[in-house]
């Protein structure tokens, strides 16, 4: 199965090309892998995933916030370009091969060429918190499992970052 470990989202001018040397945004997800010098850790970005109304995400605890910065992008585009998009932590990139294609799906089927395998947070509020003007989300837990999905690579609009919210006392 053919695994790629990270997205990028290059520059693009108005005439369409590409500039590999300027990367606007990535997410990155790498399994924990051994070296000669030790573990490398698990790497998974969170992003933004347009789930286009796919996918009903109850509300939990509290276990992220959602950063300023970011809020703004996500009020911009759910309210300009109308996208129903959820925070996601991208596990695993990969692509099927396509002699697999026939054997899984239907001819008439059109499956896309690179999916992600994405745990998901719960929704955005309706509103920010009032003191600090942030969102509180956490992961969504189904009969006690991390809710999980394998979406379209092109449904991730972009890389977000969460902020633990420890409470009171920090562990």
């Amino acid at each position: 199965l053919p695994v790629f470990h990270r997205i990028k989202w290059l520059s693009v001018d108005a005439h369409g090309h590409s500039d590999a040397t300027a990367m606007l945004d990535s997410v990155h997800a790498r399994p924990q892998a051994s070296s000669g010098s030790g573990l490398w850790p698990r790497h998974s970005d969170t992003a933004l995933v347009n789930i286009s109304g796919n996918l009903d995400v109850a509300s939990g605890g509290i276990e992220g916030m959602f950063s300023h910065h970011y809020l703004l992008r996500i009020e911009s585009l759910t309210s300009h370009l109308n996208l129903g998009v959820h925070v996601g932590q991208v596990q695993v990139i990969f692509s099927l091969p396509s002699k697999s294609l026939p054997l899984l799906f239907l001819p008439t089927v059109e499956v896309p060429n690179h999916l992600a395998y994405i745990k998901w947070f719960t929704p955005f509020p309706s509103a920010p918190n009032q003191h600090h003007r942030l969102y509180k989300l956490s992961q969504v837990f189904c009969g006690g499992k991390k809710l999980v999905s394998i979406m379209p690579l092109a449904n991730i609009v972009c890389s977000v970052h969460l902020i633990l919210n420890f409470g009171a006392i920090v562990p």
